[in-house]
């Protein structure tokens, strides 16, 4: 009788070991996100958020074994929300060697990670255009986003 309370005891023993260490539900991941297309957006007719940077943080995290959870940020409030965790990242096009206003390099505020994208700037003007290098811009207006 011994040996069997014993062999009972183990068993149990043992199965709440692997219950306990069996993951049942994933941990939630929250990116923090602009709505900028192609990177992030909604699909026209729905309420899906695609486009590269999204796909690409769910597949990063999926594999990680997180679910994401997106929140749309103000941009200008993205260090706020990190630090108040509101969110736990901002998946979003980032440059990190440039200071914002204040005058503090943003790597200086925040962990960037490694680079996933390389971005170039470019000239486009219209293909009629006598403008066929940066050089004929000289006295000419423009436009630039603000940023």
């Amino acid at each position: 009788m011994k040996k069997l309370i014993c062999i009972a005891l183990a068993a149990l023993l043992v199965m709440t070991c692997f219950a306990g260490c069996q993951k049942n539900e994933k941990e939630t991941i929250v990116v923090g996100y602009t709505i900028y297309e192609p990177m992030n957006y909604f699909e026209e007719g729905s309420d899906k958020l695609v486009g590269f940077d999204t796909e690409l943080a769910e597949s990063v995290f999926g594999n990680l074994g997180y679910k994401v959870l997106f929140q749309e940020i103000d941009w200008n409030q993205r260090y706020t929300d990190l630090n108040s965790g509101a969110i736990d990242c901002v998946w979003n096009g980032c440059t990190c060697n440039t200071a914002d206003d204040d005058g503090i390099l943003r790597a200086e505020k925040v962990d960037f990670s490694y680079n996933y994208m390389e971005n170039r700037q470019v000239i486009v003007v219209r293909a009629d255009s006598e403008i066929k290098t940066a050089a004929d811009l000289s006295g000419k207006q423009g436009a630039a986003e603000s940023g």
